[in-house]
């Protein structure tokens, strides 16, 4: 029965543990918000740790919930000063929709105080021991509110989606692709990741198909269990007492290390030294990712027990270490003067001296370039986005996502921590925008480079934090219908310099841009100068009045603003050098060409079987050719140029999008189809630019369309998970084929192109598949192989081939010569 002295010891223990907590994290860099402090004094942790006493629950500390039957750790409420730290980094506010994974309880009632009665917290677990537990003591608590489920966590809770936040409170080896899914535009996840064997809380928030880092801190949290459960690779040194663990199994051939401890250390010195209270978290990061053998010492004796590696007498070993072929060695610290530590290494093996020598270099590298630095700047990438379009970093392959960190120095800011909304901080996010856009090949020219570092973008994007104003990848949504779709948005930096580039203005041209958000109207008037004019068009009265006081609190008054249907184009300010479209196009209306300069250049995202590519069109007579192309996304045209694609529904949660309304389906067939066993069929052909081999696929056969599933679909093991983003599809009477991928290390690309079929002409749906395949990988595998034409009405089109695409004013002809 509880006492009043009982409650009254709680009250004095956790005012006592929230100052305790709060100085701590302040010395840490996160300091306690107010809301964040009275949540902590004001939920009943103890009740929450009904097995140990007041004193044990409101120690700054960790409370054991359960153990496996082997003993190891499975389940705890962590301590306070990492919950704090890592509410912190969340930024939470009343009303918003946040899921915990991991359920204690504790922390989920701290979520709870938070959100308000306005918000949601949906708390989850893969234990339902610890579901259960957690559900009675929010109970107890008061706070029924609160939703347990016992679910894996891998696949997320859809159920409450899309949620603001997503905190993971157990240590996580990667980001699966539902949390990401899951989480709302602009939501932040902060999860304890796992990478080269250091965990680190990173708060990552959503832009667009990534995740960008805005803060990091040290912790430890037990293991992910369930589908994303991962463990790491130990070989053994010296029986069960040394051991070198790895993350990714980069050990090429560890019987090289047997018996390496046998012979004499080497020892090396950097002359970098550390006081011995400061942290220096950042240095086993970096040596993680300057060095390719890295991993982690591990140790386990008997307190007082020789560990069987060297340390210097009155020094110390740290578990952080690199193994090159026969030989390895480990960070190590010794004492060099009073309250002083000289960081080295110790190196064992053939060439244990130069292993340990490398790590020594490393140590100087941190010490001159990143110690005392912003640290690093961590982006994670779905796994099938090329990597060799990633920003330069150091990349970690993991099952669903590509990790980048890179490394800003100290004298330079992080460019995905978040700054001060000043002119010094946005000029020096300009300036590395503009070096990551040149890396990335988008900007070539020094005209649109001049452009870019030019024209202020957070003007543009008011509320966005600098450092995602300034994101390459960013493309910040500025108005949405009432059902939630996109209208408009600002378009993404690499996306918007790499079709500047592709219209290659110059000075004292006439440009008319169609679809207004002011930023890339103000690039178009760098460009073209004082001496030149832009025209920008808009059909939403919100969008250009918008538009145009952006603009003129830029210094960009001179841009002609217009409320109009661009289906008509600008008559008035015609005729244009240039015209870029910024919304995507189904069709190309006639006055745009008749609005065209004899001379001049179109580059419009247009649809052509229900994908997107922005095409530079050069004028030819009275119609169009292609100079350039490539993959896109944009938001879709309204007005009178609008067009709905056909969509048909084969089963839950499976569909056909058209766009040849002639093709016809037999919807019933093809769900006989799809719940028949499919086959597997494999082309020996390369798989590799997918959005290449996607056009030449839906432009080479008449039956092409393409083929999308939602999650549940391919839960249930109808359909392949690629199908997710929809994949070109060979359909029949009967039976469909679509494209398939495998890893196979004979290929240049280290995949091959394969097809999946079902239904009752499978075999044959796949040979014709593969047979293109194979003709895409031998004739055209390589960007830009296609040649694109657009005819205007009335001349007369080609005859219908597949690679003739029908349209409202004209007919487009894709070639592939």
């Amino acid at each position: 029965m509880t006492t009043d002295n009982d409650v009254q010891d709680a009250a004095a223990l956790r005012d006592a543990m929230t100052t305790t907590v709060a100085a701590r994290c302040g010395e840490w860099g996160f300091p306690l918000p107010v809301q964040v402090e009275a949540a902590f004094r004001a939920v009943p942790r103890h009740l929450f740790a009904p097995e140990v006493s007041l004193e044990a629950a409101y120690a700054v500390d960790i409370v054991e919930v359960k153990r496996s039957e082997h003993g190891a750790l499975i389940s705890t409420m962590s301590a306070p000063d990492v919950q704090a730290m890592q509410l912190v980094q969340t930024d939470i506010s009343p009303g918003m929709r946040v899921l915990e994974i991991g359920s204690g309880g504790y922390f989920a009632s701290l979520l709870s105080e938070l959100v308000g009665p306005t918000g949601q917290v949906t708390s989850m677990d893969i234990d339902p021991d610890v579901t259960s537990r957690a559900h009675a003591c929010l109970d107890a608590a008061g706070y029924p509110q609160v939703r347990v489920v016992t679910a894996d966590a891998e696949h997320g809770w859809e159920a409450d989606a899309p949620y603001d936040r997503i905190m993971v409170t157990v240590g996580a080896w990667d980001i699966p692709s539902a949390w990401r899914e899951q989480l709302a535009k602009g939501g932040r996840i902060v999860v304890p990741l796992r990478m080269k064997g250091i965990t680190r809380s990173l708060a990552l928030e959503r832009t667009n198909d990534h995740l960008v880092s805005l803060s990091q801190g040290v912790c430890g949290f037990v293991k992910m269990q369930g589908v994303g459960a991962h463990d790491e690779r130990l070989w053994p040194l010296k029986g069960e007492k040394v051991g070198l663990r790895f993350d990714d199994g980069n050990l090429a051939d560890p019987h090289k290390l047997d018996g390496v401890l046998a012979g004499e250390p080497a020892a090396a010195w950097s002359g970098v030294t550390v006081a011995r209270p400061e942290p220096f978290p950042d240095l086993p990061l970096w040596m993680a990712t300057a060095l390719p053998g890295f991993c982690n010492l591990t140790v386990n004796v008997p307190e007082g027990e020789d560990p069987g590696i060297v340390s210097e007498e009155g020094g110390r070993w740290f578990p952080f270490a690199t193994v090159e072929d026969d030989s390895f060695a480990y960070l190590s610290g010794r004492p060099a003067g009073e309250g002083t530590v000289e960081f080295g290494a110790h190196g064992y093996g053939p060439h244990g001296g130069e292993v340990a020598q490398a790590i020594v270099e490393q140590i100087q590298v941190w010490d001159r370039d990143y110690r005392g630095g912003p640290g690093p700047q961590y982006e994670v990438w779905p796994i099938d986005h090329p990597v060799e379009v990633l920003p330069k970093s150091v990349v970690i392959a993991k099952q669903h996502t590509h990790v980048a960190i890179s490394w800003p120095d100290a004298g330079r800011p992080a460019t995905g921590v978040t700054a001060d909304n000043d002119v010094q901080d946005a000029a020096a996010l300009r300036s590395a925008m503009v070096r990551e856009l040149r890396d990335q090949g988008a900007i070539q020219s020094e005209s649109v480079a001049a452009a870019f570092a030019t024209v202020p973008r957070h003007l543009f994007t008011p509320g966005e934090p600098l450092n995602v104003a300034y994101a390459v990848d960013n493309a910040p949504i500025v108005k949405r219908n009432d059902n939630g779709l996109t209208l408009s948005s600002v378009s993404a930096p690499h996306l918007q310099a790499t079709m500047l580039e592709a219209a290659d203005i110059k000075p004292s041209m006439h440009v008319c841009e169609v679809g207004s958000g002011g930023y890339n109207a103000a690039l178009l008037a760098e460009l073209v100068g004082d001496s030149g004019r832009v025209t920008t068009v808009d059909i939403d009265p919100e969008i250009v009045e918008r538009a145009g006081a952006f603009l003129h609190e830029a210094g960009y008054d001179r841009i002609h603003v217009v409320l109009a249907d661009a289906e008509q184009g600008v008559p008035m300010a015609a005729p244009f050098d240039r015209i870029i479209v910024t919304a995507g196009s189904w069709d190309i209306p006639p006055a745009w060409i008749e609005q065209l300069a004899d001379d001049g250049r179109m580059v419009v995202p247009l649809r052509l079987k229900g994908t997107t590519r922005w095409i530079a069109f050069d004028r030819d007579g009275s119609g169009l050719v292609s100079r350039s192309y490539g993959l896109c996304v944009f938001v879709p045209f309204q007005g009178a140029g609008s067009h709905t694609e056909r969509n048909v529904t084969i089963d839950d949660g499976v569909v056909l999008r058209l766009d040849d309304e002639n093709l016809k389906v037999d919807r019933d067939a093809l769900r006989r189809a799809l719940h028949l066993p499919r086959i597997e069929r494999w082309s020996g052909a390369v798989f590799d630019m997918p959005d290449e081999q996607a056009l030449f696929l839906l432009t080479n056969d008449p039956n092409m369309a393409l083929l999308y599933a939602d999650q549940d679909a391919i839960d249930q093991g109808l359909l392949a998970r690629p199908t997710l983003k929809g994949l070109p599809v060979l359909i029949s009477d009967d039976s469909f084929a679509y494209r398939a991928a495998r890893q196979n290390d004979d290929m240049g690309s280290g995949y091959e192109s394969g097809v999946y079929a079902h239904g009752p002409s499978a075999e044959d749906l796949a040979a014709r598949y593969m047979e293109l395949l194979r003709q895409w990988a031998s004739k055209y595998h390589r960007r830009g192989a296609a040649s694109i034409q657009y005819i205007p009405k009335p001349a007369n089109p080609p005859a219908p081939s597949s690679g003739v695409i029908a349209k409202r004013h004209g007919t487009v002809v894709v070639t592939w010569p």
